[in-house]
């Protein structure tokens, strides 16, 4: 039996991030379903069917391994981004965190107090996010500005 939106939003996840992965998941379902039917002639009939029906059943990460990130607290983590540095930024629901690529514990970048959905990194290796209810903000040179 594949997850429910229900299931993965009952996990933590948002509304729009749980379509987005059963979306995502069902897609590639489809093209792997796709890519059989055109080797049909290869199998049989109820072999192809059987392999169908084993892929629908197919759960979503059954096995992702999951680790701790020292630093970042056990909230929901809405978003991981990736500079050129191989800094790993983390927008939780408590702010952002930043784990350097030479660090094993990420701290919290000051000012981000609050939820933090959203983030990226521009071509200029410059970190943008979005706080709820606060705004944009950038984040360049260890320096947070709106």
């Amino acid at each position: 039996m594949a997850l429910t939106k229900e299931q993965l939003i009952e996990q933590g996840l948002s509304e729009e991030i749980a379509e987005n992965i059963l979306n995502q998941f069902n897609n590639e379902a489809k093209k792997i379903r796709e890519s059989v039917q055109k080797r049909e002639d290869v199998i049989s009939k109820e072999d192809f069917i059987k392999l169908s029906n084993e892929l629908d059943e197919l759960k979503a990460f059954k096995d992702v391994p999951s680790i701790k990130i020292d630093g970042v607290p056990d909230v929901t983590v809405w978003s991981i981004n990736f500079n050129k540095n191989n800094d790993t930024y983390f927008a939780t629901q408590q702010g952002v965190y930043l784990l350097k690529s030479n660090e094993k514990v990420a701290t919290k970048i000051n000012g981000t107090e609050g939820d933090v959905r959203w983030i990226t990194i521009d071509s200029n290796n410059i970190c943008h996010f979005a706080m709820w209810q606060k705004g944009l903000f950038k984040w360049e040179n260890n320096k947070l500005t709106k």
